[in-house]
């Protein structure tokens, strides 16, 4: 006997099953959106990045010849760049505060207009003919001929970053920031290797105006997008996600953000900025004026951001202090002992001195960062900081020094924040409420700290200003400078020391202890320099360098004595001292 059996399934059953299918392929199409999504503003962020560093060098190069061909000149461009993208990086948070809707009509109206500046290439009008300083003629050519555009490239990333689609994805708004600076990377070493060698100044110009105008067409249509962005199954993913807030993200997102984290971000952006654009003049002006050398400080840097907010593990805390306390040594000894023998030696040795110190302040930019939520206040802050370390060395340096003592006394500060940072973290339990040992008692520690760092940075300031504005002698050239530098050393030395439990923190207190002798030898680095250049008869700096004029008298022989004309370490010209071979030629 033949039996069939019929299956029915409840009408019920047959509503939740569709329920499934519906439920499911939402989800998958939420998948593929958030990707698609993804995918979108990774490439807009990594174009802009790109152009945003090929616009440099090109627009440097074009303008060269026209302000007197010194490495001056890419100082000045390095100030503007930074300072536009500080614009760029606040134009992005007042972004942040506004509606979709609203973003996207303004952005995409500013970058219709920046299209009207294309292509980028300065007008002749624009060559100095004056005899003064030309910074303000530099910075008002870069503002009218690549101003808007470098402003909104600027403000992409952020912008992008700080949109309600990225905030539920772990670390990655801070994974774009490093694809943001691998992208500047390859925009900044293509340019030499492929864009100078193979294309003409104004070739060049035309390539990246139509790389700016694609990128323009698809940041908007990105925008447009309102209807993805405004997504609600990839809206319900990002409220209350875990992933926003990482290990080492704090303060979390709803607390408040106090001046002190401000400062700590500005100082480590300052710090990295001003020793790019020191250790930028100290190779262009005292080893060999190559035009490469301008670009590899900055590759260095931007190779030390990519690493630092790619990931936690390539900056190894226990390790890098360590080799700052190296790095800083040895740029010490170079400075102090004088020129290398090889100019490939030197090179190498100042760039990867360099890039220690930039991992090691990057590195600490990185652990001190904020919940994703701060995402543009941070890069506003960077940025801040990194348009004053520019301004230090671009504009104050040039008037308050009368030689190139821009790297030594960038090193000075950056070797006191290191040790600043290494003391203020906590210990452990023991002595005090956090742990650390005190130097002074209780509630007059911070007092005392406090008081003695606003004397320091007092007493520096009035030398500097009397030093340009007053007549007054050159700063480092007085026992005083010496004394003081010495006293800053002495009392963070101590400090450090004794803020530190053994038992709790053999890594800071090994850190520490290895960066005092950097720091005495940092402190003498003034005393050396000085000495070394106490017998001039002339020591003068101006936008353009330094220059030094100085006697010898060779073992004695006064008949052979010579006056030499010197601009870093290119010597510009002997003449004899002696009334009878003052007309001798001596090349």
């Amino acid at each position: 006997m033949r039996h069939e059996t019929t299956i029915e399934f409840p009408r019920e059953g047959f509503d939740s099953f569709d329920g499934y299918i519906r439920g499911r392929d939402q989800t998958l199409r939420a998948f593929f959106r958030t990707r698609l999504a993804k995918l979108s503003i990774g490439t807009t962020i990594l174009i802009s990045s790109f152009l945003l560093f090929q616009v440099q060098p090109l627009i440097a190069k074009l303008i060269l010849p026209w302000f007197g061909g010194s490495a001056a000149v890419w100082t000045t461009c390095m100030l503007f760049f930074q300072t536009a993208l500080l614009a760029g990086y606040a134009y992005a948070h007042w972004l942040s505060k506004q509606r979709t809707g609203v973003v996207a009509a303004i952005h995409i109206t500013l970058l219709g207009l920046s299209l009207a500046s294309l292509p980028v290439v300065p007008a002749e009008r624009w060559k100095y003919a004056g005899a003064g300083v030309p910074l303000a003629a530099i910075l008002l050519l870069l503002t009218v001929t690549v101003g808007l555009p470098y402003l909104l490239l600027s403000a992409t990333g952020p912008m992008l970053q700080s949109l309600s689609l990225l905030r539920g994805y772990g670390a990655l708004p801070w994974r774009y920031f490093a694809l943001s600076n691998a992208g500047a990377m390859a925009g900044l070493l293509t340019y030499p290797t492929l864009a100078e060698q193979y294309l003409t100044g104004r070739q060049q110009a035309t390539v990246w105006s139509a790389g700016y105008a694609l990128f323009a067409c698809l940041c908007g249509a990105l925008l447009l997008r309102s209807a993805l962005l405004r997504s609600v199954v990839l809206q319900s993913a990002l409220v209350g996600a875990p992933g926003i807030r990482q290990a080492g993200d704090a303060p979390p997102t709803g607390e408040p953000i106090g001046i002190r984290r401000f400062c700590l971000w500005a100082a480590l952006a300052a710090g990295p900025s001003a020793l790019l654009l020191a250790v930028t003049n100290h190779l262009s002006q005292n080893i060999a004026a190559v035009p490469f050398l301008w670009v590899l400080p900055l590759s260095v840097y931007l190779l030390s951001l990519i690493l630092c907010f790619d990931s936690p593990r390539w900056y190894v805390r226990g390790l890098f202090p360590r080799l700052a306390a190296v790095a800083i040594t040895g740029v010490s000894v170079a400075l102090y002992a004088g020129d290398f023998t090889s100019i490939r030696l030197a090179v190498a040795g100042y760039i990867a001195a360099a890039f220690v110190l930039f991992m090691v302040c990057h590195g600490e930019l990185y652990r001190h960062r904020p919940a994703a939520t701060g995402l543009t206040m941070f890069y506003l802050t960077v940025a801040f900081g990194g348009a004053v370390g520019g301004a230090l060395i671009a504009v104050v340096a040039p008037s308050a020094f009368n030689a190139l003592y821009d790297l030594p006394v960038v090193i000075i500060f950056i070797t006191c924040g290191l040790a600043y940072l290494l003391w203020m973290e906590p210990a452990g339990s023991g002595p005090g409420e956090d742990g650390r040992q005190r130097i002074f008692p209780g509630r007059w520690e911070r007092p005392v700290l406090w008081g003695l760092l606003m004397v320091a940075v007092g007493f520096l300031t009035f030398r500097m200003a009397a030093a340009a504005w007053l007549d007054g002698a050159a700063f480092l050239s007085s026992p005083a400078d010496k004394a003081i530098i010495a006293g800053i050393a002495i009392v963070i030395g101590l400090v450090a020391i004794t803020r530190f439990r053994p038992g709790a923190d053999h890594r800071g207190l090994a850190s520490t202890i290895a960066l005092l002798p950097a720091l005495t030898i940092a402190g003498l680095l003034g005393n050396g320099i000085y000495h070394s250049s106490g017998g001039s008869r002339l020591m003068e700096r101006n936008f353009y360098g330094a220059l030094m004029v100085d006697d010898i008298v060779p073992q004695g022989r006064i008949a052979d004595s010579v006056r030499y004309l010197m601009h870093g370490t290119v010597n510009h010209g002997v003449q004899f001292l002696a009334p009878d071979r003052k007309r001798e030629p001596t090349t």
